[in-house]
């Protein structure tokens, strides 16, 4: 019986580090360009109204989702199992049930890994084998939302050339007015100095469309590696910090796929803020993404900050997560 002992902690720590290492793009965490203007709103609690219980808070706020319960740790029923089998042994060969009997309790463990094993591997290899099959993302933004046009090879690079689509419903721009002198509601409606909110007259819902779109587009281009995708909608120095998370994930798992299934997705406008030669837009993203495919959706909230140059026609692209509390 011993024997078994050291294969079986094995092969449940080698399923509970694959399961582990499965995360969405940033894995939750902050990097690149980051807002002061969303640090200090996350900082300084709302005012809650005179003789108001505290709950009523957060219900007077419709766009701030509910606190986040824990995520589910699927590798922590394994270790639990095996525990409890563990100490079944004992207690049978406390008993004097003999080693027989403790035996048929491990060949019944094996059994059960080797079942666990088995449906972590085939539903990796259908989520491979579909990685654009999303659940949908709640909204304006469906589950079969159209992804990216495809580019001529020879154009890669952050560049406007490299980015046909900016002008098209997929980029973070709003609809264009044809009749503005600008060419843009976005340019006109930030023309001049302006603090952070959001100005009067801007297209606040077809951003919001664009922008879930575009986060669930973004998501399958991580999960295939593709650099191209995520060069066109994001700034060099994002990209820079996407590669090095890219190098991570392939030294911890390998050639194991990775599969990011957007549930639930809802998009705030928090405000838009005036820097040096250029605009950043700050949307806070929330709902529920399942990022193992064995494992139930867990929820989630971040603020993606995107810029755009306050002169010309380029898109908004993605220059910055913040992760929040």
């Amino acid at each position: 019986m011993k024997k078994f002992l050291p294969v079986l902690m094995a092969l449940m720590l080698l399923l509970s580090f694959s399961e582990a290492e499965a995360r969405r793009m940033g894995g939750g965490k902050s990097f690149g360009r980051q807002s002061s203007n969303v640090t200090q709103r996350q900082a300084t609690p709302p005012a809650a109204a005179p003789g108001a219980p505290a709950q009523n808070a957060a219900a007077a706020r419709p766009g701030t989702p509910p606190a986040a319960a824990a995520p589910k740790r699927p590798w922590g029923a394994m270790l639990g199992g095996l525990a409890a089998g563990l100490g079944l042994a004992w207690l049978a060969s406390s008993l004097g049930l003999g080693a027989g009997f403790g035996q048929v309790l491990m060949l019944l463990l094996f059994g059960l890994a080797a079942f666990a094993l088995f449906r972590m591997l085939r539903s990796r290899s259908k989520s491979a084998a579909s990685p654009f099959a999303f659940q949908g993302a709640g909204g304006a933004a469906p589950a079969n939302a159209p992804l990216a046009r495809e580019y001529s090879p020879d154009k890669v690079g952050n560049d406007a050339s490299a980015r046909p689509w900016e002008r098209s419903s997929l980029a973070f721009d709003a609809q264009r007015n044809a009749a503005s002198s600008n060419g843009s509601i976005i340019g006109s409606a930030l023309a001049g100095s302006q603090n952070w909110g959001v100005p009067e007259g801007f297209d606040t819902a077809g951003f919001l469309e664009a922008a879930k779109r575009n986060f669930i587009t973004l998501q399958s281009a991580w999960d295939r590696s593709d650099i191209a995708t995520l060069r066109s909608m994001m700034t060099d120095s994002m990209v820079d910090e996407i590669r090095g998370q890219l190098t991570e994930r392939e030294d911890h798992r390998g050639a194991q796929p990775n599969h990011t299934d957007v549930v639930m997705l809802e998009a705030q406008l928090l405000g838009i803020e005036e820097l040096d030669g250029a605009y950043m837009a700050s949307v806070e993203f929330s709902g529920m993404i399942r990022e193992e495919p064995s494992a139930g959706p867990s929820p989630f909230r971040e603020v993606w900050n995107m810029t755009k140059p306050s002169s010309g026609a380029s898109g908004w692209l993605v220059a910055g997560v913040q992760a929040l509390q």
